[in-house]
């Protein structure tokens, strides 16, 4: 990947002062996307021009045969590729990889990018661990682990969600935390219900609407039953639960009117008219942002070998402009390699099917900006 005037871009951040950590920019920001499998030359990390929907130049991990994990910093500067017991920091202005360091054991489920701290958040199942960067060298590490963390825009604060221990926390129920890097240690913690009072088992897929105030996630219930839950960020109150068969992903629109969920096994739907039973797809649902009415739903299906078959959609990205959806799909014995899925928002249709130049398929998605633009 390789960016024109790249020396002026350097010269104009230099002389603008301009931070670490800045907002997206509509027409010039990068999808960045984790991969697997794929060709010998095969990508650990691809790009994608949100401008044009144009796949540009990957990298490739050293020694990296394992799902790769990607994720982006706030400035596009830099980017993280995460494999199964290894985290590696790259230059995007260079493509080189510039650290190093161990990780736990298994994929780092989401990391976080802290610009003010210079820190690197890696949440595994097992541990949490807070890195330096540029070095990658080791601050701290947390016994608890930390699930789907998000920072909370312009500060040192983590919202994520745990498992309790037993001993603050209560045990084996999901608590939301909040983690303040400043002080290394959990400030809040805030138990979550059900409808009837009783604590949920699980929650996932933890994200911010982007005025700040509130949180979207999935919550799982002894029966394990699924619900979508808009959350107040402050106090922890639900404000709709959206009960659904299953969940992969949810996030809010850029403008924060719609919220969007991945429902990898919605059989309720029903198949298209000739659609084959065994292969019914997943869905994006489209819930109204402040009631949590069903406004939408959008089948993903595609061909192969001249078969129509039901796509078990999971990640969700916005464009910046809040004009595209980009949807990762989980690999399936009918879809091998699945496509990445392109969705106009506004008429909420699939208007591409994006397939990897080297065999790959897409582990996680992530937005940054276009360094230099």
């Amino acid at each position: 990947m390789r960016y024109t005037c790249l020396t002026i871009a350097l010269i104009a951040l230099i002389l603008t002062g301009c931070a670490e950590e800045r907002e997206l920019e509509v027409h010039n920001s990068i999808l960045l996307m984790g991969l697997f499998g794929g060709d010998a030359d095969r990508w650990n990390a691809g790009f994608l021009d949100c401008r044009t929907d144009s796949i540009l130049n990957g990298v490739v991990v050293p020694g990296m045969s394992l799902p790769a994990h990607a994720f982006g910093s706030p400035s596009g500067e830099y980017f993280i590729v995460d494999g199964w017991g290894s985290i590696r920091l790259w230059d995007i202005r260079t493509e080189q990889m510039v650290a190093y360091a161990p990780g736990s054991v298994g994929s780092f489920e989401r990391c976080v990018f802290v610009p003010q701290l210079q820190r690197i958040v890696a949440a595994s199942s097992s541990s949490t661990t807070l890195y330096h960067y540029p070095s990658m060298v080791t601050d701290t590490v947390f016994n608890s682990a930390l699930i789907s963390p998000i920072r909370i825009p312009n500060s040192n604060q983590l919202l994520a969600i745990t498992r309790g221990d037993g001993g603050t926390l209560p045990i084996n129920q999901s608590v939301l935390v909040t983690l303040d890097l400043g002080l290394r240690r959990i400030t809040d913690s805030i138990l979550l219900t059900d409808a009837t009072g009783e604590a949920y088992q699980y929650l996932a897929s933890l994200n911010l609407s982007p005025d700040g105030q509130s949180l979207c996630a999935f919550a799982f219930d002894t029966e394990e039953r699924v619900e979508v839950l808009k959350i107040e960020r402050r106090t922890g109150h639900v404000l709709y639960r959206v009960p659904t068969i299953s969940g992969a992903d949810c996030r809010f629109t850029p403008d924060g009117s719609e919220l969007w969920y991945t429902d990898p096994k919605r059989a309720d739907v029903g198949p298209p008219i000739g659609f084959p039973l065994p292969h019914t797809p997943g869905v994006i649902v489209v819930l109204d942002g402040q009631s949590g009415a069903v406004l939408d739903t959008i089948l993903t299906t595609g061909f192969t070998d001249n078969e129509q078959i039901g796509l078990e959609v999971n990640e969700i990205r916005f464009s910046p402009s809040g004009e595209k959806a980009y949807v990762s799909c989980r690999r399936t014995p009918s879809w091998p390699l699945p496509p990445l899925v392109v969705i106009d928002v506004k008429s909420r249709s699939v208007t591409k099917l994006l397939y990897l130049p080297h065999n790959e398929s897409v582990d996680n998605l992530d937005m940054m900006p276009m360094y230099g633009s």
